[in-house]
């Protein structure tokens, strides 16, 4: 069962669908036609990134994920925080899950 927060960016992403949500450790992973694009991890929202997304997350002040490993290592991850302005804006979502779908084809092309 999803929890309130990824029921949250379903319904954010509705216009993007069919998307699937699938819980994956401790979070979720957000698909579009096979293609992970986004993460949910403890009720906040991650885009995928590469070189050319990044430049664009960074003007929003936007942060990568990372967590400890179990060498308390930390690790990054190429998916970048949402800021709540985007997800606050029906244009501005848009443009953040173009972005992050755009990065997740150019990531398969690799």
């Amino acid at each position: 069962m999803q929890n309130e927060f990824a029921i949250y960016v379903e319904e954010l992403l509705e216009e993007f669908a069919p998307l699937s949500i699938r819980a994956m450790f401790g979070g979720y992973g957000i698909y579009k036609n096979g293609l992970i694009f986004g993460l949910i991890i403890d009720n906040e929202l991650y885009f995928k990134g590469d070189d050319i997304a990044v430049e664009f997350y960074k003007t929003y002040n936007s942060r990568p994920f990372t967590y400890s490993n179990k060498n308390d290592k930390i690790v990054t991850m190429n998916y970048w925080t949402v800021p709540p302005e985007a997800m606050e804006d029906k244009d501005k979502i848009v443009e953040w899950v173009n972005v992050a779908l755009e990065a997740a084809v150019r990531a398969k092309k690799i």
